[in-house]
């Protein structure tokens, strides 16, 4: 008998022109480009980005369980306060100019793919917590690249556990 809640943990995108068949754009949930800026030393492809999404924790101790629902495109590795604890098509030791190992269809990348969280619990802290994202793409030559992270919290209300929801992000994040 748990009451469940939801709140979300603000998505980014870094995309490449993105390409989806016209019948998709924001209907399938992506959201708009961001605009990146860089200068004429990034002006070549590069096939990683790396995302820093803050959020707070009140009381550590009473979250029971942690999930990753993470929408990628191709490879990611995801790190929680500095320790890796999810990966998907990633090198087990990626540097800034690593690449994905394998490529994913667009349609399989717009379906969150869960990872439980649970065991990394332990690395949580009272107060500002990061997620970080190493978004990797299968070349610097790919078009796309896509990593939609959702943090997804159960805690204890007294003998039973509560979804949380996905976890607010700060408000210049969103």
């Amino acid at each position: 008998n748990a009451r469940t809640t939801r709140s979300r943990v603000a998505p980014t995108t870094a995309t490449k022109r993105w390409s989806r068949p016209p019948s998709c754009s924001n209907a399938c949930g992506v959201p708009a480009r961001p605009q990146v800026r860089s200068s004429a030393a990034w002006a070549t492809p590069k096939s990683s980005v790396y995302q820093r999404i803050e959020f707070n924790v009140a009381d550590p101790e009473q979250l029971a369980a942690l999930l990753l629902e993470m929408q990628y495109d191709d490879g990611f590795v995801a790190y929680l306060n500095g320790q890796r604890v999810a990966s998907a098509l990633a090198p087990a030791l990626p540097d800034f100019q690593s690449n994905a190992t394998g490529e994913r269809e667009d349609i399989d990348s717009l379906k969150p793919q869960q990872f439980d969280l649970t065991p990394y619990l332990n690395l949580l802290v009272e107060g500002t917590n990061v997620l970080a994202i190493h978004a990797l793409n299968v070349s610097d030559a790919s078009p796309d690249l896509l990593s939609v992270p959702v943090l997804v919290a159960s805690r204890l209300l007294g003998s039973e556990a509560v979804v949380a929801g996905p976890i607010q992000g700060r408000d210049d994040e969103r």
